[in-house]
């Protein structure tokens, strides 16, 4: 039999002594410097087509609401998602399927994979992941 004992020991040894957990701080200052300043442009724009749009911002997450002769037609939802080797932007939606008749939440990553950090995406990407998701999702109404 191995030396199970002393394998855990090393293994769990190393585990600590690799990067340094990511912090949440790291959130906030994307939903700050990244997300409020994408939302305020694509707020901008979406009401010059006659939409109401509301922002939600917190430390840990944003969310813009689009709505259309005051009911909600879109729901996006940034925030972060813990790794361990880092924080992973991610947005959950919200949308009417089926010609209003049920609302669907679906989660969507900015980028495929874990290989990047919430301090790699930039405010063109949010813009341009919300742009995807509000239009392939509206127009299948």
């Amino acid at each position: 039999m191995s030396d199970w004992k002393s394998e855990l020991g090393d293994f769990l040894e190393k585990k600590s002594t690799r990067r340094e957990a990511p912090k949440q701080d790291e959130v906030e200052v994307f939903i700050s410097n990244v997300v409020r300043p994408s939302f305020a442009q694509i707020q901008v724009e979406l009401e010059k087509y006659d939409r109401t749009v509301n922002t939600r911002i917190s430390a840990s997450s944003a969310q813009l609401t689009v709505q259309v002769n005051g009911a909600d037609e879109f729901v996006y939802r940034l925030q972060g998602r813990l790794f361990p080797d880092g924080i992973v932007p991610y947005a959950e939606i919200v949308c009417r399927e089926r010609k209003g008749v049920r609302l669907v939440k679906h989660e969507s990553m900015l980028r495929a994979g874990q290989s990047y950090r919430i301090s790699d995406v930039t405010m063109d990407e949010v813009i341009r992941h919300f742009l995807t998701n509000y239009m392939s999702r509206i127009s299948s109404e």
